[in-house]
């Protein structure tokens, strides 16, 4: 069985969680600003971001793409649009055809983040806007688990076992691979620091916000807001 294989297939029995508030907290000024965009979701799962945006931005047009026939049918039921495609290939629209391209949790799945780059920046419009998440494989997190032999879990060991994680990220290697592809880096930011004696909902998880904010490199994940370079 080829790797692409299975990594459909465990997209085809995942079940996704809803997108993370704080997360989603750290994007929304950077959505807000455009009026009725044209908003494209790689590798969008059953639509769990979009859900989360429906709740505080009513003016904007969203289309999902995902390997997951499964996932695309949830996303249909509930009422959003969706295509099934592999977006390790070329995307199947025209240049400069969205305001917006959301990308999160997928770029570790892919061979050639590179040419997946290349991809978001050639559909995006001149002034358009790609949002992108992934794991940090140099969190505070997993340096103390190596030290203790466990290794991180944002790289999997072998081809059929694990979530599918092929690549792995430092801070460095993000602002070389969108530097490298003709983008603009408008705001790098941690994920969440996950210290272990504070949950995020609690009354102090403003000190893991403040953690992720002043050392994006230890965080557990990056949030990257780019634009292309014109």
């Amino acid at each position: 069985m080829k790797i692409a294989e299975y990594q459909k297939q465990i997209y085809e029995r995942v079940e996704f969680e809803p997108y993370k508030k704080h997360r989603f907290f750290k994007i929304f000024p950077y959505l807000k600003e455009y009026k009725n965009p044209k908003i494209l979701d790689l590798g969008c799962g059953e639509g769990q971001f979009c859900d989360i945006l429906n709740l505080y931005k009513k003016d904007f047009e969203y289309l999902g793409v995902d390997i997951s026939e499964t996932q695309i049918k949830k996303l249909k039921r509930k009422g959003l649009k969706g295509i099934i495609h592999d977006v390790s290939k070329k995307i199947p629209f025209e240049n400069h055809s969205f305001d917006i391209v959301i990308a999160t949790e997928i770029i570790e799945h892919l061979f050639d983040p590179d040419a997946f780059l290349q991809e978001c920046r050639r559909v995006l419009k001149k002034e358009g806007l790609m949002v992108l998440s992934t794991p940090n494989i140099a969190s505070i997190g997993n340096r103390i688990g190596l030290l203790f032999g466990k290794r991180p879990g944002a790289i999997d060991a072998r081809a059929k076992k694990g979530p599918g994680h092929i690549r792995a990220f430092v801070k460095s290697d993000i602002i070389s691979l969108f530097k490298d592809n003709g983008f603009i880096i408008v705001k790098l930011m941690g994920k969440e620091f996950n210290l272990p004696f504070i949950k995020y909902g609690s009354r102090f998880d403003f000190i893991n916000e403040l953690f992720s904010k002043l050392f994006p490199g230890l965080s557990s994940g990056f949030i990257v807001i780019a634009k292309p370079r014109v």
